[in-house]
């Protein structure tokens, strides 16, 4: 049976290479939040033992926990909801509906792992996903001028206020994101430790508590 499933996949890939895909081979950014959209609609999810899952043609998939075969997920999603379109006459592209899945899964999947119980890896990963070396410079940047006019004397004189001011926002953004239902005192040193480490400039005074 292995040896069968793995012919099968090797014919579905080079089929999948020699024919023209419509719009091409790529993921369509503006397809797949398209399809994310579509996904959350379509498949409400519940809980089972702590862990999500979900309804493919009324047997339930788990989204998370050890139950979870990501690729597995992936095709049973992918079919069901390309069965459903070609019933209806509509055409997908695959790469698009492909990543999107993948996304979903990932969002939900990661959520539960992560917010069951605070994971600051996770948490940091999330805030350097948007907020960029750069960006967040540029964001204490216009901080210290809050604080006074000119920086460089701000920097001789000041107990981190502005420092302090953009680790607040930054975790602050993280737990309006990803809520959990309880982040202890432990859990924000924690987090604020990890966001000086990651953005050392924001280090120029170590929050007091």
């Amino acid at each position: 049976m292995v040896f069968l499933n793995n012919i099968y996949n090797m014919k579905y890939l080079e089929n999948f290479n020699s024919y023209d895909v419509p719009n091409g081979k790529e993921p369509i950014l503006d397809s797949v939040n398209k399809w994310i959209e579509f996904l959350d609609e379509r498949y409400p999810i519940s809980d089972f033992r702590n862990m999500k899952t979900i309804q493919i043609e009324d047997k339930m998939r788990f989204l998370s926990g050890s139950f979870l075969t990501k690729k597995r997920l992936t095709d049973q999603i992918f079919y069901d909801i390309k069965t459903s379109e070609e019933m209806q006459g509509s055409a997908i592209h695959e790469p698009s509906l492909r990543k999107a899945i993948k996304e979903w899964i990932d969002k939900y999947s990661k959520l539960n792992e992560s917010l069951e119980s605070f994971d600051v890896d996770f948490a940091i990963t999330k805030i350097k996903e948007q907020f960029s070396f750069e960006k967040v410079k540029e964001m204490l940047d216009k901080e210290v001028l809050e604080w006074d006019e000119d920086s460089s004397s701000y920097y001789q004189l000041s107990n981190g206020e502005a420092e302090n001011a953009i680790i607040t926002y930054l975790m602050d953004w993280y737990l309006s994101k990803y809520p959990i239902s309880f982040f202890s005192f432990d859990n924000e040193y924690d987090l604020s430790d990890a966001i000086q480490k990651e953005y050392k400039f924001l280090s120029h005074r170590r929050r007091s508590y």
